[in-house]
């Protein structure tokens, strides 16, 4: 969301007075709250380092949970956003627009792979690990899908070369921002990120050389993301059975073994699947 300077004149760095950023966020939050709530009365607000993090905790029938960074941002009298960094009590330089025109350009068809890499690399990236956070921000993952994401991919040639390149990239520098306007993109463990991303790399590619056994597929592609593909051929995912919950819908076991509700069997994942939306076509 980027404010109108004429209302807000004494907020950025290049105004007068130079308010930072907390006061406005503050208001956003505020304001925000008895208009969301009312459709989503479980969602839950956060201010983060960069924005305004919401969780609506209501689960589509695929168990994906989306949620919403909300960004206040200014214009700079320069190129790009001022964006907030409420750490810091400031506000940083970014080119969001710009970040948006480089994943939404043509070909549709380099432009499509990447999308759907970036968001098998993030589901994989909220993966549970040693810290409490995920090793990279979502941002670094696109920008480094930017980096390496070639036309005439395919999905599982693009996010491995996503991982193996980006994991060589990030072990000797922070990924750079694609706009040219930030700096480059803070990771709070550098060697536990890169770690991360080798061990995807090599998962994905035991998966794709074993691609005629169902199950040796199932194992390593179940490691990477838990929520969305069921280790065996007829089981059920932690997202799936949640979502079921959610909807009230009782769980029960067919006679062939799989899971339903109501009395109507679950479909069951693709044999080399992926996570919802992230198929190789």
């Amino acid at each position: 969301m980027v404010l109108d300077r004429r209302v807000h004149q004494s907020l950025g760095p290049d105004s007068q007075d130079n308010v930072g950023p907390e006061h406005i966020v503050a208001a956003m939050l505020e304001h925000l709250k008895p208009r969301v709530l009312p459709h989503y009365p479980a969602a839950t607000f956060e201010v983060t380092k960069r924005a305004i993090f919401i969780e609506f905790h209501e689960p589509m029938g695929s168990g994906e949970d989306p949620t919403v960074d909300l960004v206040v941002g200014l214009r700079r009298r320069e190129e790009g956003l001022w964006i907030p960094n409420t750490e810091q009590h400031r506000w940083d330089p970014s080119h969001p627009e710009k970040h948006t025109d480089l994943l939404t350009a043509e070909p549709k068809s380099l432009r499509v792979t990447r999308a759907r890499a970036i968001r098998l690399a993030k589901a994989e990236n909220k993966r549970p690990g040693r810290h409490s956070d995920p090793p990279l921000c979502s941002f670094n993952l696109e920008a480094l899908a930017l980096m390496f994401v070639e036309p005439g991919q395919g999905v599982p040639t693009a996010l491995l070369q996503l991982w193996e390149r980006g994991a060589k990239d990030l072990a000797r520098r922070n990924t750079p921002d694609p706009a040219g306007v930030s700096a480059p993109i803070k990771v709070a463990d550098r060697e536990y990120a890169v770690e991360r991303l080798t061990q995807a790399a090599d998962m994905l590619r035991a998966a794709l050389e074993r691609d005629d056994d169902e199950y040796q597929v199932r194992a390593y592609l179940s490691r990477l993301w838990p929520e969305f593909i069921a280790p065996t051929p007829f089981g059920e995912t932690k997202a799936r059975v949640a979502a079921r919950l959610q909807a009230g819908k009782p769980l029960a076991v067919t006679s062939a073994g799989a899971l339903a509700t109501t009395g109507t069997a679950l479909k069951q994942p693709r044999a080399y699947g992926v996570p919802p939306g992230g198929s190789d076509d």
